[in-house]
């Protein structure tokens, strides 16, 4: 299975908690199967740092996302692993209903990540970083910090200390060829 297939869309989720004991988890785990397959789910056991379901079907995004959050909440699980079809990427919904962007990376070893395994494959989801492209000279504040794409297909830093002078010598040329980019600030978001 291509976990980064646009025409596909999955959801990973565990029911395994630490604070139960074996034959809780393994209950529990049952009990996950059962509602995948009462919600005409198809899906793939996944060993791991926690034992975890790779299900699939086909459905709309909406439906998926649905799906997911119900199931996170049934199992008292704080994140559930989806990938919307017509997307490349993975994204970690967390309890309180964000989403973040995940890549999927080739299994290294590290256990910091969560890491899986499913048909003889090892693999692993990082976070992302999320980007805007800048349009105009209003998105230049003094201080921020702006990636731009140079001739070695590098992303460089920079931070901007005069913007209206840099607009003029700079940023106006890189929109233009769209080899600029800022990172997306999530901090002045409000959490309920």
């Amino acid at each position: 299975m291509n976990l980064k297939d646009p025409y596909i869309n999955f959801i990973i989720i565990s029911s395994y908690l630490t604070e139960n004991d074996d034959l809780e988890n393994r209950i529990n785990a049952s009990e996950l199967e059962d509602e995948i397959i009462n919600r005409d789910f198809t899906f793939f056991k996944m060993s791991g740092s926690q034992p975890s379901l790779l299900a699939y079907k086909d459905c709309d995004n909406n439906e998926l996302r649905y799906d997911a959050i119900e199931l996170m909440d049934k199992f008292r699980q704080n994140f559930v692993i989806i990938k919307y079809k017509e997307e490349n990427t993975a994204k970690k919904i967390l309890h309180d209903g964000r989403e973040n962007l995940l890549g999927i990376v080739n299994y290294t070893g590290d256990e910091n990540n969560h890491n899986f395994f499913v048909e003889g494959t090892p693999f692993s989801f990082e976070p992302q970083k999320r980007y805007r492209k800048p349009k105009r000279i209003e998105d230049f504040k003094p201080g921020m910090t702006i990636e731009f794409l140079n001739n070695e297909k590098q992303w460089v830093k920079k931070k901007v200390k005069d913007p209206e002078v840099e607009y003029k010598r700079m940023y106006k040329l890189l929109i233009k060829y769209d080899k600029i980019r800022i990172e997306y600030d999530e901090s002045h978001i409000k959490k309920n």
